[in-house]
């Protein structure tokens, strides 16, 4: 009997750490790390390289694209999800995550800045046009809610709530996973659309449009509750 009622209050307590993810602090926190890695990424991409780190940038970049453009949408969705989940999953182990964003960030931003070499026009424009794009918000999204997962998590350890902390550590790995899932369905099929004609990959914020507002509804109405 006692063991019955110490699971239930066990599993009302991981119910209410997960149910934490929607709260304003969590949220606003979110968007901080969201604004810093956008920022980060536009000055990644400004930092000068020379020709030859540019040129092995441009190659990693471009056999990812041929990977991608020789699959289905289907196959396409799941090698960019499963790639995408990996960096994440490091992301928010404690600690070392931090390390993971920064260098996956400043990565990323150094082969926009690559690419936009290559085309000769300014990196800052290259990277403000992933933002035209629905795919980029949600993996970016879930990058800094593994950002988050791990502040909280290492928070924490050092509190001494490690166990208290899990329900809401393990919820947002399974959100940011879920939000990822999403980046790379959109993101298979905007090169899909790509194909055809380069406006049409702006056809996808039409369904990207309607999971965002069901999103916002979702969490007013956990804040609300």
């Amino acid at each position: 009997m006692v063991r019955g009622v110490r699971g239930r209050r066990g599993r009302i307590r991981a119910g209410a750490q997960i149910s934490e993810l929607f709260d304003r602090r969590w949220m606003r926190l979110v968007a901080i790390v969201f604004a810093i890695e956008v920022i980060a990424l536009i000055i990644a991409s400004v930092i000068p390289l020379p020709q030859q780190d540019q040129s092995s940038l441009l190659t990693v970049l471009n056999n990812s694209r041929s990977e991608i453009m020789n699959q289905t949408l289907p196959a396409a969705a799941v090698y960019i999800f499963t790639h995408n989940l990996g960096i994440a999953t490091l992301e928010v182990v404690p600690g070392f995550g931090f390390i993971v964003f920064s260098g996956s960030t400043l990565v990323t931003g150094l082969t926009l800045g690559a690419e936009a070499a290559s085309y000769g026009v300014s990196a800052i424009l290259i990277t403000l046009l992933l933002f035209t794009l629905p795919s980029t918000w949600f993996e970016l999204s879930a990058y800094a809610i593994a950002v988050v997962a791990n502040v909280y998590i290492v928070r924490a350890i050092f509190r001494g709530t490690f166990r208290a902390e899990l329900g809401r550590y393990f919820g947002s790995w399974i959100m940011l996973g879920s939000i990822l899932l999403l980046a790379a369905i959109l993101e298979s099929a905007e090169i899909r659309s790509e194909q055809a004609n380069p406006f049409y990959a702006y056809l996808v914020w039409v369904p990207a449009g309607v999971i965002i507002l069901l999103s916002v509804l979702l969490i007013k109405r956990k804040t609300n509750g």
